[in-house]
């Protein structure tokens, strides 16, 4: 008896999903992309005077940090040497080290709020006054932390570098997935997205972290299974393992 190959959608584009597809050597899964919106960068202007009174760069994404980089390359400009940077999560900080720059704040949690919460006891324990903290990324955020600084001696200010789009996925894309495969949600915009598109899954869901769990289980659907750390290969490790047992369970 062929074994029926599974199916993993990742709510990413290919591009993005194209090292991930390369090493997956297990024929038991298939990677397919489901991109449900196309990232547009945002030009901005700093002046080099505008740069160098950056203390703090903070980076909640990947995507942030090479979009800030990407337009600061096209303008020959750079950070300043005393710029420190807060990020959240092992693929943005893997981004900036890409960039040449390491980072001097990483919280363990992934989660956007735990970065500024640490940012903030470390400014309190500094005592410095007036640093510089400009937070990158989307035109969108699910968090802004503007009020965690009222009040103090601080000026924060957010950089927007890039937008998100909607883009018009294919309803056929679904055609040959069955309850035995699975759709990874990598954000609680896409699980949204995919709501507005297509309602509830009829797969197996997988969330790519506790906050976009929380957005899918707001949209009435089945509890989705949580990744413990936001990884690609978890999930395609999940499937895998969940390919095998069914292989198992058919041979006996």
């Amino acid at each position: 008896m062929n074994q029926r190959i599974s199916q993993l959608a990742i709510t990413r584009s290919g591009a993005e999903l194209a090292e991930i597809i390369s090493q997956n050597q297990d024929k038991s899964v298939r990677i397919v992309p489901l991109p449900l919106f196309s990232y547009v960068t945002v030009e901005f202007g700093l002046e080099s005077s505008d740069l160098a009174e950056i203390d703090w760069l903070c980076f909640t994404s990947a995507r942030g940090v090479e979009r800030f980089f990407e337009t600061l390359s096209k303008q020959s400009k750079t950070v300043s040497s005393h710029t420190q940077f807060a990020v959240v999560g092992a693929k943005t900080a893997t981004a900036l080290l890409a960039q040449g720059f390491s980072a001097n704040l990483q919280p363990q949690t992934t989660i956007s709020e735990a970065l500024f919460e640490e940012l903030i006891r470390l400014l309190n324990d500094s005592d410095e006054v007036g640093q510089n903290i400009v937070y990158v990324g989307a035109e969108v955020v699910r968090f802004d932390p503007v009020e965690r600084f009222v009040g103090l001696p601080v000026n924060y200010s957010r950089l927007i570098v890039y937008r998100a789009e909607k883009t018009e996925t294919p309803e056929g894309i679904f055609g040959t997935f069955s309850a035995e495969d699975s759709i990874l949600f990598t954000s609680p915009k896409a699980a949204e997205r995919f709501a507005e598109l297509f309602g509830a899954p009829k797969t197996r869901i997988i969330a790519i972290g506790a906050i976009t769990a929380e957005a899918i289980e707001e949209l009435g659907w089945k509890t989705p299974e949580t990744l413990t750390e936001p990884d690609l290969q978890l999930a395609l490790e999940l499937c895998m393992k969940s390919s095998s047992q069914r292989l198992f369970r058919a041979s006996h």
